[in-house]
């Protein structure tokens, strides 16, 4: 497996979205949130990656929202829920687990991907 979303250290360094109110803008962002909570608990299935990895990705994540305590509510809240729904699914390290490390990797990548371009 490859590290993933390498691009959310670009989003750090941007600015503010282009409109901080865009509903896709929103909408792409709790579902990078929910795949890094899924990636949090699959990875301590399959030792995947140290166990602070995708923790550490949503902490970078909101430092580059500059969330607010709201932003940063529902940011946290979308992990959870990532985490939560991976962990009801999976209890152990199958070919599925698997399967959906590389799904989310490569959406994962791509949310970031779309995200970084839609900051100014």
């Amino acid at each position: 497996m490859k590290p993933l979303f390498g691009l959310i250290a670009i989003l750090v360094a941007a600015t503010a979205p282009l409109s901080a109110e865009s509903a896709r803008y929103e909408q792409n962002l709790l579902r990078l949130a929910e795949i890094l909570g899924a990636m949090h608990h699959l990875q301590q299935l399959c030792d995947a990656y140290d166990d602070q990895t995708w923790r550490d990705q949503m902490i970078t994540l909101m430092e580059a929202e500059k969330a607010d305590e709201e932003k940063e509510a529902r940011l946290t809240a979308g992990f959870n829920q990532g985490y939560s729904k991976y962990q009801e699914r999976f209890t152990g390290c199958t070919n599925g687990a698997n399967i959906e490390i590389d799904r989310f990797t490569t959406e994962g990548s791509n949310l970031t991907t779309w995200l970084s371009r839609n900051r100014r």
